[in-house]
């Protein structure tokens, strides 16, 4: 997938939040992944959250897998 339409795909579903996420990168990769009918690996997925403007949080910047605050926004995908 294209790093420009994942991260309009992020920009579009994601929005800031106090809270953390309950849903970690590789998880929410995989709901990017259905939303864009395509694979993402995680490393992309964490690349194309940087780019769209959200910073992991800072105790799981070491880790495999980030956690972000945010909050995931359902919108109807058009054909």
């Amino acid at each position: 997938m294209e790093q420009e339409k994942l991260i309009e795909l992020i920009k579009l579903h994601c929005k800031p939040s106090c809270r953390v996420c309950d849903v970690s990168s590789y998880g929410l990769k995989c709901l990017f992944e259905l939303i864009a009918g395509c694979y993402i690996s995680n490393d992309e997925f964490k690349a194309a959250m940087l780019a769209a403007g959200f910073e992991p949080t800072p105790e799981s910047k070491g880790s495999t897998n980030h956690l972000y605050n945010v909050e995931i926004v359902r919108k109807d995908r058009k054909p």
